[in-house]
């Protein structure tokens, strides 16, 4: 049976599309966005996660890994390039400071799960929502994903940076009940800068989403100094004018929370100290996107 490699799912959440809904977390991302709010999912393989502050020290990790591949440094436990995810390291913590980051799952699997929630789908206009990382690096099983929640009448949204061939896009489309996908910038010299691709295939990608009649949302992460410039707004707010029919957008305020998911992954956040945005600066956010000339 068909499976996929996903590093999350949760459960009532109502961020991710209308309602109370079950997202999945696709593992593996083509882009590596400075801000990533899911660094966990950037990998495409499992991988092991550490959580210092619940870890008491005592070594036993470091004595049973048969690769020599942990150490304790500076009172925290370091992770080597030579972890094959026996797992023998996670059994042995007893604080459970040590975690498999990913597992596969076959549709069988995620059909139970998403059934355990249906019954509140109905009555809140929810459904499942197909996130990560990028949906579309595993573009088979997310097709056959879709279908499955297509058969048993479900609500279905995307999340996706939209980096991906317009095939797959196309594909899917029968099946999906609303897309969300990010512009971060328009410049096409600082989306790869900060995000570590160009754009043209994602902004070309919405350019074709939006002649179909498919429910599509736009979302910019809000970062500071980075996409949350007046300029990089404005082009935005130009560029979704210039499609062939309405699309919404949706600004999301900086969220600092992610930084503290870096030392899982034994990464360092690069942009430390970065705050979240008043309602007063949010306002202006809004009416650059909104083309209105008088803001300065």
């Amino acid at each position: 049976m068909m499976s996929g490699t996903i590093f999350d799912i949760k459960r009532y959440a109502i961020h991710d599309g209308t309602g109370i809904r079950t997202t999945v977390f696709f593992k593996g991302c083509p882009l590596r966005c400075m801000w990533c709010h899911n660094p966990e999912g950037l990998s495409c393989k499992p991988q092991l996660g550490y959580t210092q502050n619940t870890c008491m020290q005592c070594q036993r990790c470091i004595h049973v890994c048969r690769k020599k591949n942990l150490s304790l440094d500076n009172g925290s436990i370091t992770i080597g390039q030579n972890c094959d995810l026996c797992e023998d390291c996670i059994d042995i913590c007893p604080t459970n400071s040590l975690k498999m980051i990913g597992q596969t799952i076959t549709l069988a699997q995620l059909e139970e799960i998403i059934k355990k929630d249906m019954i509140f789908y109905d009555t809140t206009d929810g459904g499942v929502t197909f996130s990560g990382g990028e949906v579309f690096l595993q573009p088979e099983f997310l097709r056959e994903s879709l279908k499955l929640c297509h058969e048993l009448g479900l609500h279905t949204t995307i999340e996706s940076s939209f980096m991906t061939d317009f095939n797959w896009i196309e594909q899917v489309i029968p099946y999906v009940d609303q897309f969300i996908v990010d512009i971060k910038l328009m410049d096409e010299a600082m989306h790869q800068k900060y995000t570590g691709c160009k754009n043209q295939v994602i902004l070309n990608n919405i350019r074709q989403l939006s002649t179909y009649d498919v429910p599509l949302l736009i979302r910019t992460p809000l970062i500071p100094n980075i996409t949350a410039t007046k300029e990089n707004l404005q082009e935005i707010g130009a560029f979704l004018r210039s499609l062939p029919r309405k699309i919404e957008i949706e600004l999301l305020n900086y969220n600092p929370l992610a930084e503290s998911k870096y030392p899982m992954i034994q990464e360092e956040y690069q942009l430390k100290g970065a705050k979240p945005f008043s309602s007063k600066e949010m306002n202006v956010f809004e009416q650059y996107v909104k083309g209105e000339k008088d803001v300065v």
